[in-house]
């Protein structure tokens, strides 16, 4: 997304719910970033805006839809609140917890890669996060750099549930429209098969690999090329790149990154016993 001057507000409205728009963030295809504020209590919240004349805003409504049905059910300190949704004029709006920090991709693009103790940090309370929406009945679906907030102390926020899945929310056919992003999706995601938590793990492999490498487990240079490896080639061992990492990590790599559901770690609990 492109960052806009805050006094470039490409928005016809000031208010939105009564948060008053301080800061347009970022212009992006599908949905404007903005830094809303309260000021009864003194807050600043996070403002997604989607633009009313894309393509595709049907889809896009109910992925803002479905991100507040399912974070309502949620109260955890690793993922981002959300506090309203709603519309006003022809703009529909998801109103949600303001992190102030970056996003991981932010880091690894500024880093290429962290140290071990700092990436295993923040994937230790992925895995925590995990397990506590899996024991609810929640599959994420689009674990990525993009999609987990950093503050200032380096405790991770886990946002975009738009594209999580759940029995008790999900309409008929919204797992047939939005399936993820491809380089950090499972096997089964990209064939169309069943995703269940073992599919999140498989995506929390690839992101741990990332951070202790600043590269990904599968690589390819299209699209095709991307999915064709995931599901076909075996990942590279981490240590083709890391040399001085442990053993125990490329084990677990191994593990978690499996093709097959059935051979990677269970749950999110005992990936995080076995981290």
């Amino acid at each position: 997304m492109t960052p806009v001057p805050p006094h470039k507000k490409p928005l016809p409205f000031e208010k939105i719910n009564g948060y008053r728009i301080a800061e347009v963030l970022a212009d992006g295809t599908h949905t404007w970033s903005c830094r809303g504020y309260e000021a009864g209590l003194d807050r600043n919240v996070f403002v997604k805006i989607l633009k009313p004349h894309i393509d595709e805003y049907e889809v896009w409504k109910k992925r803002f839809q479905q991100e507040a049905r399912i974070c309502a059910r949620l109260k955890h300190p690793y993922i981002v609140e959300v506090y309203g949704l709603g519309r006003i004029d022809t703009f529909d709006y998801l109103i949600t917890e303001y992190v102030e920090g970056s996003d991981l991709k932010t880091l690894l693009d500024a880093n290429h890669h962290l140290p071990v103790e700092a990436a295993l940090f923040i994937m230790t309370q992925l895995l925590e996060t995990l397990d506590y929406i899996h024991t609810r009945g929640i599959i994420h679906a689009d674990l990525k750099p993009n999609n987990l907030l950093l503050d200032r102390f380096g405790r991770i926020k886990l946002t975009d549930f738009g594209l999580a899945w759940s029995a008790e929310t999900v309409e008929p056919g919204f797992r047939d429209v939005l399936i993820g992003t491809p380089a950090y999706m499972s096997p089964e995601q990209i064939s169309g098969g069943l995703v269940d938590p073992r599919s999140d793990l498989f995506a929390c492999g690839v992101l741990l690999f990332e951070l202790l490498s600043g590269r990904r487990p599968f690589q390819g240079e299209t699209y095709t090329e991307c999915i064709n490896a995931i599901i076909n080639d075996p990942p590279t061992d981490i240590r083709e790149f890391e040399p001085t990492l442990p053993e125990s990590i490329s084990e677990f790599l191994d593990r978690i990154l499996q093709k097959k559901p059935e051979d990677r770690w269970a749950s999110a609990r005992q990936a995080l016993e076995n981290l």
